[in-house]
């Protein structure tokens, strides 16, 4: 069955990613692949500008560069089906540089990062391509500083400038909380740090008669990965609130490999935030007697000297599909994690296929 298989390597900036297709379509999928490429990009709306850190990426902290790939595979026909790619490139643990590419070449974006000597961001440069045309623009930043208090300022390229952020540090220079403001200047979130930000507190305002919105969202982390969430959603309209729970548990290489996601259904807000609470003070037992039900998502890890670098959620997308997503990684100690034996890689995808297959009722 390996014959059917061909290697293809696709360089991006400092990364590269082996890229394993079926002979028949070789030549198809990697012209999608590398005009795709030509796309690649990340947006800067105001949900991508906040997650510049490795830690909110969910990555290790040597990391320089690493490239991701989402992709389908098709247990029945051993096929790949590309999704998308991205590249992020670090300095000094800070967000420089995000492409991002649909394979379908539908959308691709580019966001540069620049920050000042205080490591605060500067300026973003942004650009973005679609099936119609490029859209560019450049935002750049101001903080101004009143005793403890940093007002954050982002000006766009047109000359339109606003608010976004007002940040409370303490007085050992530590920031403990921020305020951010959405386009119209009223007050969007409140985010309180705790535990030298290990404990961070989202509370959210909503005026939006939507469905399910955040109201108030906890998590808690070890080093660059999230042990526990808890978040209330409200739904004004059906007048119902889910207070939803997410364990993480990883591997002795601190690998992924178990999400157990609970949802309590409570009639009132009030009811809600009370178990919230109570949660929140016990984020590590077991809370299973207190909800309604409880999913739990088990993940299949190949590993390149202890780190993953492909992984595979345990159910079936489709029928006979299961997504995986592949990554390389390299750290500023000159370390590369990728994949380096195809044989090895198809049999970890055949063998968690099975197990999938015959795990489904």
């Amino acid at each position: 069955m390996f014959e059917k298989y061909t290697t293809c390597i696709v360089w991006i900036g400092a990364c590269s990613i082996s890229i394993f297709v079926t002979n028949s379509n070789t030549k198809t999928i990697m012209k999608n692949i590398l005009l795709t490429f030509l796309l690649l990009a990340l947006t800067t709306n105001s949900f991508w500008a906040q997650k510049t850190t490795l830690k909110d990426f969910n990555l290790p902290e040597k990391t320089l560069a690493v490239q991701i790939m989402e992709a389908n595979y098709n247990g029945e026909t051993k096929e790949f089906l590309p999704i998308s790619q991205q590249v992020l490139v670090f300095k000094n643990g800070k967000l420089t540089e995000d492409k991002y590419a649909m394979a379908d070449k539908s959308y691709g974006s580019q966001t540069v990062n620049e920050y000042n000597e205080a490591g605060q961001l500067n300026k973003s440069s942004f650009l973005s391509f679609n099936k119609e045309k490029p859209v560019s623009s450049i935002t750049t930043y101001q903080y101004v500083k009143e005793n403890n208090l940093v007002a954050v300022y982002e000006t766009s390229d047109n000359g339109y400038k606003r608010k976004t952020e007002d940040r409370n540090y303490n007085t050992s220079g530590n920031l403990v909380s921020s305020v951010f403001y959405d386009q119209n200047g009223d007050k969007m979130k409140t985010v309180t740090y705790f535990d030298n930000h290990n404990d961070i507190l989202y509370h959210y305002k909503n005026n939006s008669q939507k469905s399910y919105q955040p109201n108030l969202e906890s998590i808690y982390y070890s080093g660059n990965q999230i042990l526990f969430s808890n978040t209330i959603y409200v739904d004004k309209e059906l007048q119902q609130t889910i207070v939803k729970t997410t364990d993480y548990l990883y591997d002795d290489d601190n690998n992924l490999i178990e999400m157990n996601i609970t949802n309590t259904y409570e009639d009132s807000e009030e009811k809600a935030r009370n178990v919230f609470n109570i949660l929140n003070k016990s984020f590590n037992t077991k809370k299973s007697d207190t909800s309604k039900n409880t999913k739990k998502l088990s993940y299949s890890n190949y590993k390149s000297n202890g780190v993953w670098t492909a992984q595979i959620p345990e159910k079936l997308t489709l029928q006979n599909q299961i997504s995986l997503t592949f990554r390389t990684i390299m750290t500023t100690d000159e370390k590369t994690y990728t994949i380096t034996d195809q044989n090895e890689l198809l049999k970890f995808l055949d063998d968690t296929y099975q197990k999938i297959k015959a795990q489904k009722p």
